[in-house]
């Protein structure tokens, strides 16, 4: 399928998801795009946690993460 991805424009794309996870206390989403002749365009990995006595659970977990990270790669350029 074609994909525009930071401006850049690619005829044909392929899209790799595991199974996300998302609750109260955990919230884990992983996903790769690659594209033909190009290889790895975006690779986006989210893994974050809420845990402890004092958490607010009325609030996404996205504002009130205690351990995790995100990472987002982007391909910028391509020749």
């Amino acid at each position: 399928m074609p994909d525009t991805i930071d401006g850049i424009i690619y005829d044909s794309t392929l899209l790799i998801e595991r199974i996300p996870i998302d609750n109260l206390f955990q919230k884990k989403i992983y996903f790769e795009k690659y594209a033909i002749n190009v290889g790895l365009i975006e690779s986006y990995e989210m893994n974050i946690e809420s845990q402890g006595q004092n958490i607010d659970l009325s609030k996404p977990i996205e504002n009130r993460i205690t351990k995790g990270y995100i990472y987002h790669k982007i391909l910028t350029q391509k020749k």
